[in-house]
This record gives structure tokens, C-alpha cells and sequence, in this order.
């Protein structure tokens, strides 16, 4: 995923592969500390894809498409994922509103906040 090259990618896609490329890096090796578990994105509407994040033992992993086995699956809109990133809407509030699915490990999901705290992802 990461190096590759896109030129008719739409914006959201683009970024969206930018910040997912930027998660290993980005992921807090103490707060990520014992934990395991594969997060499963289902991302809809423009830019939209599957990706799963692999977490284990203070690294994680991104790759595209659809694990067999994720701990939790999240459905949302490429767009709506990308403003939770940046900061410019909590996950909460898109869940609330129906924006935001959540399936399998609540508990994970929760942790993604502190596992990547948006200081070291964003630029």
C-alpha cells in the first residue's frame, strides 16, 4: 500500500491511504503494549474500501481488503473517517447519529484513540 501511486484517485481516497499508510508509525508502542487484535475498516461512499489494522504486541500492521476473522468491524464513510482522523468530529458523535457501525470488540474500537494519538499521526 505504502510508495504506491494513484494519479485518478479521488481526494478522500488519497488521503485516506495516506494517514492508513501512516498508522504503524504513529502507533503508541505503550498504550499498544499486550494488546492483539484485528480492526476491520469498512469504508463507504467516495474513496471507500476495505483495509484491516493488525495489532500485536506494541506493532501494527495495514493491509487492503477484508480480513476472514476481525475482533471488530467498523463501517462508516471514507469522508466521516477521515474527520475523525483530522479531529473535526468525534467517533461518538457519528455513532450516535447512526454514521458509524460498530461490530464484534467495542472495547477495541475505544482503545483507538490512545493506541494512535493524533499528534504522531498527523503531520
Amino acid at each position: 500500500m505504502e510508495g504506491e501511486d494513484h494519479p485518478r484517485m479521488p481526494d478522500v481516497a488519497r488521503e485516506l491511504r495516506t494517514l492508513l499508510a501512516r498508522l504503524p508509525a504513529a502507533l503508541d508502542p505503550e498504550a499498544a503494549a499486550g494488546v492483539q487484535g484485528l480492526i476491520q475498516f469498512d469504508l463507504t461512499g467516495e474513496g471507500g474500501g476495505a483495509y484491516f489494522l493488525a495489532l500485536r504486541d506494541g506493532t501494527c500492521s495495514v493491509s487492503e481488503g477484508r480480513h476472514p476473522a476481525p475482533t471488530v468491524i467498523l463501517t462508516l464513510s471514507a469522508a466521516d473517517c477521515l474527520a475523525v482522523i483530522s479531529g473535526s468530529v468525534k467517533a461518538r458523535v457519528l455513532f450516535e447519529a447512526g454514521r458509524l457501525q460498530v461490530a464484534g470488540n467495542v472495547f477495541l474500537a475505544l482503545m483507538l484513540r490512545d493506541l494512535f494519538p493524533r499528534e504522531r499521526l498527523l503531520p
